[in-house]
């Protein structure tokens, strides 16, 4: 399913997996390179106007173009400071954040399973012994 089908994984999908040891999905999901998360997040409105847009109209020249082209650009930049922007986050699930959640969640089955991911052979960018290196493993590295 992992593999031919555009699944949004999130992060208690794969907490789930750890806890009830479905290790063919995280395989599948690594393997697939499908270890990610996209979220959109928008960022917070913008109420306040900055310092160079609080030019008061006495400031200006009192001809009444000069003070309709003021109107128009204080306007606008108004509205632009209250829109909303979104972005994309993505946050990859790694090798390191994968043991220290079977670690924190499986205490006494925690080493047969990593064992077991040792065995996957994956190719992967991440270091898969600076990861076991890194949580304190290194009986399963050895």
């Amino acid at each position: 399913m992992v593999a031919h089908y555009n699944v949004k994984i999130d992060e208690d999908m794969i907490i789930r997996a750890v806890k009830t040891g479905q290790l063919e999905f995280l395989y599948c999901s690594f393997c697939y390179n499908k270890n990610y998360q996209e979220r959109l997040i928008k960022s917070p409105r913008v109420e306040e106007i900055s310092d160079d847009d609080k030019i008061e109209e006495s400031s200006l020249e009192s001809s009444e173009s000069d003070r309709k082209a003021f109107k128009e650009a204080f306007s606008r930049s108004k509205s632009m400071s209250k829109k909303r922007e979104t972005r994309k986050v993505v946050t990859t699930f790694t090798f390191d954040y994968t043991f220290k959640k079977i670690l924190e969640n499986c205490s006494d089955q925690a080493h047969n399973r990593i064992r077991v991911m040792s065995l996957w052979r994956i190719s992967s960018t991440e270091s898969f012994m600076k990861s076991l290196l890194k949580n304190n493993l290194d009986k399963i590295a050895w």
